[in-house]
């Protein structure tokens, strides 16, 4: 019996724990600076995935020449791009 209350103290604890998390959270999503970098970290995670998967499939069907001098094209044209 005493391990049931135990438990269910644990349980009560972790749950209040994830609600007062979640309130913490759902107030920074209304500060409009939280909510832009929430936004902004989620495009960089979308964009990196699709060209982790662009050069997956590129090293799949080219010989490992053609896309290394794919990635160094791209990179150069990003370093003169951003300098």
């Amino acid at each position: 019996m005493q391990e049931f209350d135990r438990d269910d103290r644990v349980f009560r604890k972790v749950t209040i724990t994830l609600l007062k998390m979640k309130t913490k959270i759902l107030n920074l999503y209304k500060d409009h600076l939280y909510r832009n970098a929430s936004y902004i970290m989620a495009n960089t995670i979308a964009m990196s995935a699709t060209g982790f998967i662009f050069w997956r499939g590129a090293a799949k069907f080219y010989s490992a020449d053609d896309v290394g001098l794919a990635s160094a094209m791209v990179s150069a044209m990003n370093l003169s791009v951003f300098s």
